[in-house]
């Protein structure tokens, strides 16, 4: 879809709603979010069905009575202008770090970072024993229903090497055979993973913070969200620091050993091994976000990331 066709159509459905000059507050892969009154916002979605959102919708409405000290994302209203759906949710407390991360003393940094870990750790402790591993909102796109954790990533890395296995191919040196040999340090560090929520998704441009550095509202609960291991989100919220510009070694340090003391010196290595699942979990983007290509094919052709792995 055309940038500019999506806009006319935003435009459409902010005209509808009366509020034509609404301030873009946020946009993302899946649309657009514009400020509709002092406690609401309005979503616009490129595409998707209402079907799905009110699947979401119910999904967060179960997230909402899990009793989270931070608020997560409700929808309070579908509709639909034309082709164009749209949702209205409230404004959640808080602001991300992002431009700001940077400007904070030192102690400050190690405490944002903190409560963020902090947050991720709550959400991970949920326990979903009724879940089959996989997507808690399965689609074609994102399919659910596996017997074990192995089985799941089985099949995420067959649809990833259907999509981007051709690109990656031309991109990666030995490509057929590091895919090959991820499948097997998958399989040998995740057997007997948990069966516990995965926001899947987790870094610091999805979690708001309020003016103590407390984690106020976590965002993006959805189409990556999983019942698996939480080991895949202590990954994420680590190597994902790097989208920050400001982030340091200590950064990284820092996060890395609170997963550490939480999942113990194996997560070292699974660190790399998830960084890997993810840089072909996002590989199918090289039209469409050639810098988040460019990041999947860096970590494919890292010799140390390699390394490190087979620790």
């Amino acid at each position: 879809m055309e940038l500019s066709d999506f806009y006319s159509r935003a435009a459409a459905v902010l005209a509808h709603l009366g509020i034509p000059g609404a301030r873009l507050l946020g946009k993302g892969g899946e649309g657009n979010v514009y400020e509709f009154s002092d406690d609401r916002v309005v979503k616009i979605y490129r595409q998707g069905n209402e079907s799905e959102l009110q699947r979401l919708a119910t999904f967060q409405e179960w997230l909402a009575r899990q009793g989270f000290p931070f608020r997560t994302p409700r929808i309070l209203e579908i509709g639909r202008v034309e082709e164009t759906l749209f949702t209205i949710e409230p404004r959640l407390p808080g602001a991300t770090l992002s431009g700001r991360f940077s400007h904070l003393a030192e102690d400050q940094q190690r405490l944002a970072l903190t409560s963020y870990y902090a947050a991720l750790r709550l959400i991970n402790a949920v326990e979903l024993p009724d879940d089959a591993y996989g997507h808690v909102l399965p689609t074609e796109d994102y399919p659910g229903g596996a017997a074990t954790w192995s089985d799941f990533l089985d099949r995420q890395l067959d649809r990833s090497l259907e999509q981007a296995g051709a690109d990656l191919a031309q991109d990666v040196e030995a490509f057929e055979e590091k895919a090959q040999e991820l499948r097997q340090l998958l399989h040998r560090h995740v057997e007997g993973a948990p069966k516990r929520l995965v926001h899947g998704d987790y870094f610091l441009d999805n979690v708001l913070f309020d003016d103590d550095l407390q984690v106020s509202a976590v965002l993006d609960f959805g189409a990556h969200t999983l019942a698996g291991d939480p080991r895949l989100d202590a990954t994420s919220a680590i190597i994902f620091l790097g989208l920050e510009p400001a982030m340091k070694p200590w950064h990284f340090a820092h996060v890395t050993a609170l997963a550490q003391e939480q999942y113990g010196d194996g997560m070292l290595p699974l660190i790399d091994i998830y960084h890997l699942y993810y840089a072909i979990y996002f590989a199918d983007t090289k039209l469409t976000m050639p810098g988040d290509y460019d990041w999947c094919v860096r970590a494919w052709n890292d010799p140390q990331r390699w390394q490190s792995a087979r620790q």
